[in-house]
């Protein structure tokens, strides 16, 4: 601590060490503040407390003309006014400022030290209790900044990771161009009919996952994938092609259906993802842009056995239900009913029939974070 010599210090300085000494604090109340903030906190909560429990004579405050005329009496001074003088160096707070804050002083009769004791235990216990909720609070905002970082990082590695596979998974099956379409010839209302591409390797396919069934590809959307199957329908929500876990999933067959032998009903599923990849780009078949473009309306799917290509002939989005991935149905009268509904909820008008004697595919996934996309089409031809 440095030694003031009382006699030497400047008027500023010993205006400044009667406030304090008027002001009944002590190094004790204040050393444990550490910065300026802290310390004009403290200073601001002091005055208001002992405004309200000591007296305050306004009518004998001095004004500062008086005070820069009257004579400052050092006998009062403490060495511990002087020590916190020397405390206020140390936060680097201006003689003008801290002047400025202990003016309070200059109107205060003490008459109970006792109680200016209790007032500063009571002040420092209202300022330990703000700083704790503060840290409590600076607590939480970093773990939930670290929470939003790691779910960043999280969400970005799986991003990159389902990107590597599908590139891999086409370099694989060596798809040309990443397209199924290979030859066109006309099938009737001027569509074009892409044929069966033989150049999808299946057996390089099955050799990275046992469980691929088949390709899929939709015109006017990315979805150009191969599609696997396991027995139930939640394990590829969370897994990728080569079975790693991943929150982006893959494309996957209903556990229900055959896609050997087609039920009424034959289902597809996958994560309708914001970086446009698995199911991302399918909510376009609700878009008028895709509409309009017919050649958008037939879908292939190669299996290792041959194709099937179907047909759109309706596509919605909808809250999530159980109804439209129903693929078994009591009779013929229960599947036109569904084949009715199905297609009455179409945004568009595709001017297709379907009879109980068709088979659906259905395409299934989330729209937002309420609804799903639908895409229904019916079976025309297979080989």
């Amino acid at each position: 601590m440095k030694n003031y010599n009382y006699e030497g210090l400047s008027n500023e300085d010993k205006k400044l060490l009667e406030l304090i000494h008027q002001s009944n604090i002590t190094i004790k109340d204040i050393r444990w503040l550490r910065n300026k903030k802290r310390f004009q906190r403290y200073i601001r909560k002091y005055s208001e407390e002992l405004k309200n429990k000591v007296s305050f004579n306004a009518s004998e405050k001095p004004t500062n003309d008086v005070i820069k005329e009257k004579p400052i009496k050092i006998e009062p001074i403490t060495k511990e006014d002087v020590e916190i003088l020397d405390f206020t160096r140390t936060i680097s707070l201006p003689s003008e400022e801290i002047l400025e804050m202990f003016d309070f002083a200059k109107s205060l009769e003490v008459s109970n030290v006792e109680d200016v004791q209790i007032i500063a235990e009571k002040v420092k216990r209202k300022l330990r209790k703000e700083q704790l909720i503060w840290s409590v609070i600076l607590i939480i905002c970093i773990c939930l900044f670290s929470s939003v970082a790691v779910y960043l990082i999280s969400w970005q590695y799986e991003n990159n990771k389902t990107k590597n596979l599908v590139a891999q998974v086409q370099n694989a099956a060596r798809i040309p161009k990443k397209t199924s379409y290979v030859k066109t010839t006309k099938l009737g209302d001027d569509i074009e009919e892409p044929e069966l591409d033989s150049s999808i390797n299946f057996d390089e396919l099955e050799k990275m996952n046992d469980q691929t069934k088949g390709w899929i590809n939709v015109r006017g959307t990315n979805i150009d994938y191969p599609f696997v199957q396991t027995s139930n329908n939640e394990f590829y929500l969370d897994h990728s092609f080569d079975k790693s876990y991943n929150k982006k999933g893959w494309v996957f067959l209903d556990y229900r259906n055959d896609i050997n032998n087609l039920s009424k009903n034959t289902i597809l599923y996958a994560h309708g993802l914001l970086n446009k990849v698995m199911f991302g780009t399918l909510k376009k078949v609700v878009t008028e842009e895709w509409y309009s473009n017919k050649d958008n309306r037939r879908i292939l799917i190669t299996t290792p056995n041959g194709y099937y290509l179907w047909e759109v002939f309706s596509t919605y989005t909808i809250e999530p239900e159980s109804y439209y991935i129903m693929t078994k149905f009591k009779d013929d009268n229960a599947f036109r009913k569904f084949l009715a509904n199905i297609k009455g909820r179409s945004v568009y008008d595709y001017k297709v029939k379907v009879t109980a004697k068709d088979k659906v595919l259905t395409l299934s996934s989330c729209y937002d974070h309420s609804k799903r996309v639908v895409l229904h089409a019916k079976l025309i031809k297979q080989g």
